[in-house]
């Protein structure tokens, strides 16, 4: 099904990740029956009585190549029901930013699981790989989904940046630094208009993202990678912050003061602040909650703890007041999250 709008075709946004289209697609209704007859495409619905006409997500999905060999989709949408659709990711390097919703993401035999707020906890997956791979993504409850997803061919990546024809498949998942997720918004503000000089400016935004997966890819391993640092920020800086944040995690079932923290990571309580403020965007205390938080999230996932017991290992005396925390960080309740893992 296609038509017209505006003098823009529209269609269906494809689920395949090796599709290379060049036009820019807008579709507001996907039905099972189109994604289960695209080409490539196998579809497992967690309600099989779901009727082929049902309306299986709604909102606006985007495709756009610039030139030959980068690819954008993203997609804002409500998706209804759940499922898991598995394609074939195409070899080169994809880089993938969920703004919204609870997602996991599959390639060969590795997994990645997005648990994501519009204001925190978002990341990026990039994954490099020389052949294709299986791939497979899962939603496991009806929810508001918005990402960007940008893929680039072997060829474009070899006139950019050359690679090796070695076999590789390397996945890296990262914290997303604020400056790639002002990135990410200002790509979606960019989409709402089709002007020659929005083009470029959007394509100029892909490339900044794709570089930092590529850097991430290349430097695997390492604790941070250059491109994703922020502006004028010296090796020491750098090494301090590390000190910082590997001091915080070793302690988190006892959190350290932030003299004791700073101590450790060799500066002042107030450049540790700012180190953090820098690095993180947000202040040393609200980087341990964070990440307690996450931990109580793990442990509830894996059904190992009770809300009250969550509670406590994140640090909170009250599960009122855990549970209000928790949905603010993660954008869903502790209970959901117990029922979410077994969707």
């Amino acid at each position: 099904m296609t038509m017209e709008n505006n003098g823009m075709r529209t269609s269906p946004a494809p689920l395949t990740v090796n599709n290379r289209g060049k036009n820019s697609f807008l579709h507001h209704a996907v039905k099972v029956e189109e994604i289960a007859r695209r080409p490539g495409v196998s579809l497992r619905l967690a309600d099989p009585a779901l009727a082929p006409d049902s309306v299986m997500m709604r909102g606006q999905f985007q495709l756009q190549e610039f030139g030959t060999g980068l690819l954008l989709r993203s997609g804002d949408s409500h998706e209804d029901c759940a499922y898991a659709a598995s394609a074939t990711l195409a070899a080169g390097l994809s880089c993938i930013i969920f703004l919204r919703g609870d997602i996991e993401l599959r390639v060969g035999d590795q997994s990645h699981r997005f648990t994501v707020h519009p204001d925190t906890g978002i990341e990026i997956l990039s994954v490099h790989t020389s052949a294709a791979q299986p791939f497979q993504r899962i939603s496991r409850c009806a929810q508001p989904v918005r990402y960007l997803a940008i893929t680039a061919t072997p060829e474009w990546l070899q006139q950019r940046f050359g690679h090796s024809d070695e076999p590789t498949l390397r996945i890296t998942a990262e914290r997303l630094p604020r400056r790639l997720r002002v990135l990410a918004w200002e790509i979606f503000r960019l989409q709402e208009t089709a002007s020659t000089a929005n083009t470029l400016q959007l394509e100029a935004k892909v490339i900044e993202v794709l570089a930092n997966s590529w850097d991430s890819i290349g430097s695997a391993g390492s604790e941070l990678s250059a491109l994703s640092l922020p502006a004028e920020t010296t090796p020491r800086e750098v090494q301090s912050f590390q000190r910082a944040r590997d001091t915080i995690r070793q302690n988190l079932s006892n959190p350290l003061s932030v003299n004791q923290i700073a101590q450790a990571a060799g500066v002042s309580a107030s450049g540790l602040q700012r180190l953090f403020h820098k690095f993180e965007g947000v202040s040393v205390i609200e980087f341990t909650r964070q990440l307690r938080l996450q931990l109580a999230l793990d442990a509830l996932r894996s059904h190992s703890v009770s809300v009250q017991e969550a509670s406590a290992l994140a640090g909170y005396s009250s599960a009122a007041n855990f549970a209000t925390a928790f949905k603010k960080l993660f954008g869903f309740s502790p209970r959901e999250a117990i029922s979410r893992s077994e969707c």
